[in-house]
């Protein structure tokens, strides 16, 4: 009976065990799977980045080219501008000295 008793304690045991393993493979193949659908979402969501980031440097460069041709425009007219102003200034002065002119020969 005692032989009996320790080889059914044994058995238990025995089964006790292989339920325990296979509780831990089925947790590790639980574990897998949920792994393997975060990397595949990660990768998703790199490669949306990775997108977003070259669109994002293509309206930045495109973004630089127009205050650059903005810059350039300003200074072109600001160029102008100045340059206007010294002619009119030369013509006036050109006047007031055709002026002082006639009123030496009166």
């Amino acid at each position: 009976a005692a032989a009996a008793e320790a080889s059914l304690e044994g058995e238990l045991r025995l089964r006790n065990s292989d339920t325990k393993v296979q509780q831990l493979e089925e947790a590790h193949a639980e574990l897998q799977a949920t792994c393997a659908k975060q990397l595949e979402a990660f990768q998703v969501t790199e490669q949306q980045a990775s997108a977003r980031v070259s669109m994002l440097e293509v309206q930045l460069s495109s973004q630089r080219k127009a205050t650059r041709e903005a810059v350039a425009q300003v200074q072109a007219d600001s160029e102008r501008r100045l340059l206007a102003m010294q002619v009119e200034i030369v013509h006036q002065r050109t006047e007031q000295q055709q002026q002082q002119q006639q009123q030496q020969q009166q």
